[in-house]
């Protein structure tokens, strides 16, 4: 599900695959990457509730540890209602 997704629409958050599920389906995305790029992996209870303009600039601040960074973005999230889980794993490529 991408952040486009309307979370309106009565399916916003049902969960269409999972691991140890009967029909997993594997999804995958290939882009490259260089020495520096970070990559965040978070549920919707991290990007729905933080404007979408927030998190890159969150991501991208290279004066922080990547530990900093997520409880800055956790906080961010519980400090708007905290409304759903919230999971984030943020990676930087060595």
């Amino acid at each position: 599900m991408t952040v486009e997704v309307d979370p309106r629409h009565p399916t916003h958050s049902q969960l269409v695959s999972c691991v140890g599920g009967t029909n997993l389906e594997i999804q995958s995305h290939q882009e490259s990457v260089e020495r520096g790029d970070r990559i965040l992996f978070c549920t919707d209870g991290v990007y729905r509730p933080i404007p979408a303009e927030r998190l890159p600039q969150t991501v991208g601040q290279q004066d922080f540890p990547l530990d900093k960074i997520v409880a800055q973005m956790i906080d961010d999230a519980n400090s708007r209602g905290g409304p759903d889980n919230i999971t984030a794993l943020l990676v930087e490529v060595l």
